[in-house]
């Protein structure tokens, strides 16, 4: 391996060398696998954990990061953007291979509405806004709005420094109701009941937007950097569904989503885990891929993840488990191994799991259960 390297064009030939290097962490090999519902040699399993303060220094047998010998400007920010997309591998979490993420976080979209985010907040919208003020402004002119300036020069950049292959992600996109919650705030709770044709008429203007950006974003980035048409699986984030019941979801939001639906003919959803989210999309919408699980602090009953199961039967829809773990390394590896062992009946499964509670402390056990994943794995699946 290169101790050095001085081009952007040798950091991604190394970040590309070293994911073949860790097969058990491709990401994107373990969704397409699940996608297809064929097999793969690995869980590939991601453990995320909640501790923001600054990382120590990782043991000697982390894998090691090259120095980088390129001056300041465009170039070296990508090249340092690139290698830090590495850094999940010391944990023994999936990535998935070369690629630059746009936006900045669950708010991305709600400033195409004219609010800014505040960066002292991880980019939350700074204010809300009315929907009578929303609606008596022109439809936003969407290619010019908000961040979409600032990612198109992004991508335009990307694409002029990196060969094709390069993955290029959509931002956090979110799904029209939560993104509604985000521009208008608690309104939206109480609109559909107090005021439903105004009401109607707010989440139509959100869904016009949302589509038109998440469709030019698709066009922008294109099918060399990954997003070719096969690709076009837009993540709906419905978790402010969870506030609201299914008959007004059914009323007010499903119509919205369905004209998602008829753009983008197959959907993931993230129903924050909640049964009703989960039960009501899954009946409804083109969904290919969904989650179940538990986690701590829901505003709504949880789904399981049998039960999820039961619910899917045999239709090809990906679930991903997504779940809390318990302090306790044994009980959370006890968690981990029940899941695990879901795999004998369905291919069709990707692993993610996460504590609020565990800090940096923990890593070593991330690192062992992610071992013991692993050798369960092979002893199983083979």
């Amino acid at each position: 391996m290169k101790s050095v390297l001085t081009s952007l064009a040798e950091v991604v030939a190394f970040v590309a060398a070293e994911m073949g290097l860790h097969p058990e962490c491709d990401g994107k090999l373990a969704l397409h696998r699940a996608l297809a519902g064929q097999r793969r040699p690995s869980p590939v399993m991601s453990i995320q954990y909640g501790d923001p303060s600054p990382l120590p220094a990782e043991p000697e047998n982390a894998p090691a990061i090259p120095e980088l010998h390129l001056p300041s400007g465009p170039e070296r920010e990508l090249a340092v953007e690139l290698l830090n997309g590495l850094k999940p591998l010391r944990l023994g979490n999936p990535v998935s291979g070369p690629g630059f993420g746009l936006g900045r976080g669950t708010g991305t979209l709600a400033t195409l509405f004219g609010i800014p985010l505040n960066p002292d907040c991880k980019y939350a919208p700074a204010f809300n806004r009315s929907i009578a003020d929303i609606l008596a402004e022109p439809p936003p002119d969407v290619a010019q709005a908000g961040l979409m300036p600032e990612m198109h020069e992004r991508i335009t950049r990307i694409k002029a420094a990196c060969p094709p292959g390069v993955t290029i992600h959509l931002p956090d996109i979110q799904g029209p109701f939560n993104v509604a919650h985000m521009v208008a705030g608690e309104e939206v709770l109480l609109a559909p009941l107090t005021d439903p044709e105004l009401f109607a008429r707010f989440m139509a203007r959100i869904t016009d937007a949302w589509i038109e950006a998440v469709t030019t974003l698709y066009d922008w980035i294109g099918p060399a950097y990954g997003m070719a048409p096969a690709d076009r699986i837009p993540r709906l984030r419905e978790c402010s569904v969870n506030l609201i019941s299914p008959a007004l979801y059914r009323q007010f939001v499903l119509p919205c989503d369905l004209r998602v639906a008829e753009v983008f003919p197959q959907l993931e959803l993230h129903p924050c885990s909640g049964r009703h989210v989960f039960e009501v999309t899954l009946e409804h919408l083109p969904v290919v891929i969904t989650e179940a699980g538990w986690m701590e602090g829901l505003a709504a009953p949880w789904m399981p993840v049998d039960e999820a199961l039961v619910q899917i039967g045999d239709r090809p829809i990906v679930l991903r488990v997504f779940e809390d773990l318990p302090d306790d390394g044994e009980a959370a590896w006890k968690v981990i191994e029940g899941h695990l062992a879901r795999y004998a009946d369905t291919p069709r499964l990707l692993f993610s799991f996460f504590s609020k509670r565990w800090t940096h402390a923990q890593r070593p056990l991330m690192r062992e259960l992610h071992r013991r994943a692993n050798a369960c794995w092979k002893e199983r699946y083979g």
